[in-house]
Order: C-alpha cells, then sequence, then structure tokens
C-alpha cells in the first residue's frame, strides 16, 4: 500500500476548451485549492491582472519536468497535490516520448486532463485563433481541407497507455453543466471551491467584423496585428460573441467525410462512457453554421464600441509611427525568413 505518495495533476488543454477560463479562475482560487490539499504556483501578476486577459497556465514545457520533480522529492511539502496547467503542452506530449517517459520515472502518482471538442467546432475556433494572434491570412475553406488532429490525439494516448499515465479526457462540445464544476470534479475538490471570473468568456472569438479585419491587417504587418486590432477588441470588450466564417458547402462534405470515418475509431476504441464520446458530424451541422453565419457577402456588423477601441488602438499606432514602422519592419523579415527556408 502506498502512503503518503504525491500527486501530480497536469491540465493540457488542448487550446479552444475553455482553458484560459480555467486558468483566470485558476489564479483567483490558489488559497482555496490549498486549503483542499491542492498546489498551484501561481505569480502575483496573475493574480492581479483583469480576468478577461489571455492566459497560457502556470508552466511551461521545458520547466515542466524540473518542477514535477522538484515537487515529487520535496519531502516537506506543504500539499500532496500539485496542480500544473498550459494548453499548448498537448502538442508536447503527443510528439515527445521523452515528456511521458521522465514523468513515469518520478516517484508519484501522475494524471492528465485533458479536453477535446468536436471537429468543425474546434475547426472554427482554431481558425479563428489563427486569425487572432498568429498572423493567418487564408480563408476557413482553405483552412479546413487541411484541418486535422485525429492523428495527433491517436498518438498522445498511444503514448500514454505505453507508460501508463492517467488520463482524464471529457468531450468540451458534450458538458452540460458550467466548465468550473466540471474541473472541479476532475480535481476532486468541490464544485463551490474554484471562483469564477469577472467574465463569462476569457480568451474571446473575434465575430465577424473584426476576423475581416485582423485578416486584413494580418496581410500588412503579420502577427504583429494582433497587437492593435483583436487584443484591445478581445480584453476590452470581452462580451462580443464569436463570429462564424464562410463555408461551401463542398468543402464542408469533404471534412465530414474525412472527420466522421476518425470519430468512428476513436469512440471505439478510446471512449468509456457518453461524455468522451465525438459526435458524428451530419447535415444538420452544415445547416446550423449557415443559419449563424446569414451575413450578405461582403457586409458586416460593427458596433460603435468596437469602432472607439479600433480608433483609440489605430491613433496610438498613428503618434508613434516609429511603433508602426518596427511592426511592419518584423513582418517584412518574417517574410524573407520563410521564403529563404
Amino acid at each position: 500500500m502506498e502512503i503518503n505518495r504525491k500527486s501530480i495533476t497536469i491540465h493540457i488543454g488542448h487550446c479552444k476548451t475553455g482553458s484560459s477560463f480555467i486558468q483566470s479562475s485558476l489564479d483567483k482560487s490558489v488559497d482555496r485549492l490549498f486549503h483542499h490539499g491542492i498546489s498551484y504556483p501561481s505569480s502575483n501578476d496573475r493574480k492581479t491582472v483583469s480576468d478577461s486577459y489571455i492566459r497560457s497556465g502556470n508552466t511551461r514545457a521545458k520547466e515542466l519536468v524540473s518542477t514535477s520533480k522538484k515537487f515529487a522529492t520535496n519531502s516537506s511539502g506543504a500539499t500532496p497535490v500539485l496542480l500544473l496547467s498550459n494548453e499548448l503542452l498537448y502538442n508536447n506530449f503527443a510528439t515527445n516520448e521523452d515528456y511521458f517517459r521522465l514523468l513515469s520515472a518520478l516517484d508519484a502518482s501522475v494524471r492528465i486532463i485533458l479536453f477535446t471538442r468536436d471537429p468543425l467546432d474546434y475547426a472554427r475556433s482554431s481558425y479563428n485563433q489563427l486569425l487572432k494572434r498568429h498572423g493567418y491570412v487564408d480563408t476557413f475553406d482553405e483552412f479546413i481541407g487541411q484541418f486535422d488532429y485525429f492523428d495527433l490525439l491517436f498518438s498522445f494516448l498511444e503514448l500514454a497507455k505505453r507508460h501508463s499515465i492517467a488520463v482524464d479526457f471529457v468531450n468540451y462540445s458534450n458538458i452540460k453543466e458550467p466548465i468550473l464544476d466540471k474541473f472541479s470534479d476532475l480535481i476532486g475538490v468541490p464544485r463551490n471551491t474554484l471562483e469564477a471570473p469577472d467574465v463569462d468568456v476569457v480568451n474571446r472569438s473575434l465575430s465577424e467584423v473584426e476576423m475581416y479585419i485582423q485578416q486584413q491587417f494580418n496581410k500588412k504587418y503579420g502577427r504583429e496585428a494582433r497587437k492593435f486590432v483583436a487584443y484591445p477588441l478581445c480584453e476590452k470588450l470581452p462580451y462580443i460573441k464569436n463570429g462564424f466564417p464562410s463555408l461551401s458547402e463542398e468543402c464542408f462534405s469533404q471534412f465530414q467525410a474525412k472527420m466522421n470515418q476518425k470519430i468512428s475509431i476513436f469512440n471505439d476504441k478510446y471512449t468509456l462512457n457518453e461524455d468522451q464520446k465525438y459526435n458524428l458530424i451530419t447535415d444538420a451541422h452544415y445547416s446550423s453554421f449557415l443559419s449563424k453565419n446569414n451575413k450578405i457577402p461582403g457586409e458586416f456588423l460593427i458596433t460603435s464600441e468596437q469602432l472607439d477601441v479600433l480608433v483609440d488602438s489605430l491613433h496610438s499606432e498613428l503618434v508613434n509611427p516609429l511603433t508602426a514602422i518596427k511592426r511592419w519592419a518584423k513582418w517584412k523579415i518574417s517574410q524573407y525568413k520563410n521564403y529563404a527556408a
């Protein structure tokens, strides 16, 4: 029988499954978690910034193993459980077996929490995020034709199984209760433990008009454009509803056929309950998608609040032309490096 063996819980997202909202709550709930025997290391600046501020959790790939090892070997630790979170870790785990190997060698019980998401929802949200933060310029049709994350997911689960690392995963699209309640259940604390952020959405997606504006600035400034378009809009107006990009019927049908084949394989091989299963993509999903993107092509709705934020942000760029030149120069350099590669 194991006595007083420490536990390490690692929440790895994946991206666009409420991770920023959860992390904002965790930053606000450090003392409450400590009361329940869970250490969530969080810097003071993260606990005091606006709840709508984009977060990436409390660890990074390069320090994950060392932090976990230090906790496992510290006999005077104040809590029996260490909680780490970063949605970017998912790709690291799925593509590098060393993470599983090194963590499984620790004198601690290690488990991973993973939220998945139905493919069409995830593709739409991922596309929005690429426009918002990474300087993406292609259409949604072009993006969805290349989008496929199941091979990565299969790799991740097989590596976890090989190294006997427990994985608690839930399909984010199937969650009926508030996300903090579900996460509380997964980490084993009462549902009133985690303090909710002051905003309903953290790290929101862009609306239709914001996507268009961001995409056009991406063509001129690359990912630097996020600093004067998406960031101020999302942080100052966190309640704006996310947008739905245009999707052709042909591209949807191709995506549907490819994803449903892999969904069937995944559900048969890995799922234990309905919360974990992916939902097959039906024609009704396309009808719903179209109904939410019912604008006339080339026409958008924009509020005075959005315009005010954009004017203030662009004014800051214009009154300091050196900033704009630096942003443009960074983009040109990145373009040259991509071309040279």
